[in-house]
């Protein structure tokens, strides 16, 4: 069965909002994929969905070559073009310094995802155990009850 795809609804402007920046990356991917879109067309398309500082970047950076631009470079070189140089340090930072301070943990485990995604790269096995060193002591005891640590999880 095959349905149409559904036009991205986040048109993203260039501001350094990381929520409206992965709404429309995800969205687009989405449509980009649902619409069987080829590759050196993808980029081209997905310009339709931007408009301001971040169609501006388009058009100067690749708007006469854009077939030659994977979607991945693209949206790589969008981020950085639009989001401050030290974002990823200071997101870096608050992942260091996150406590879940009485947060559920549903809640808390989607700050510090949040946050590793936009970090730059961790592996997995930072990621565990920096998400062991945020919770709180009554969460890590419990863990701990049920034969976890931070080396094993």
């Amino acid at each position: 069965m095959k349905i149409k795809p559904l036009k991205p609804t986040e048109i993203y402007d260039g501001t350094a909002s990381l929520r409206s920046f992965q709404r429309n990356m995800r969205e687009i991917i989405a449509y980009l994929e649902d619409g069987q879109v080829p590759e050196y067309r993808q980029v081209e398309v997905a310009s339709r969905f931007l408009k301001g500082k971040a169609y501006t970047f388009f058009e100067r950076t690749c708007g006469d070559n854009a077939g030659e631009w994977t979607l991945k470079r693209f949206y790589e070189k969008l981020y950085d073009f639009a989001f401050p140089i030290d974002f990823r340090t200071e997101q870096r930072r608050k992942l260091v310094n996150l406590q879940q301070k009485g947060r559920r943990v549903r809640d808390h485990v989607g700050i510090f995802n949040d946050l590793c995604n936009t970090a730059g790269t961790l592996d997995e096995r930072h990621k565990v155990i920096f998400l062991w060193d945020s919770f709180d002591s009554v969460i890590t005891k419990g863990l701990l009850r049920m034969g976890h640590t931070p080396e094993t999880s």
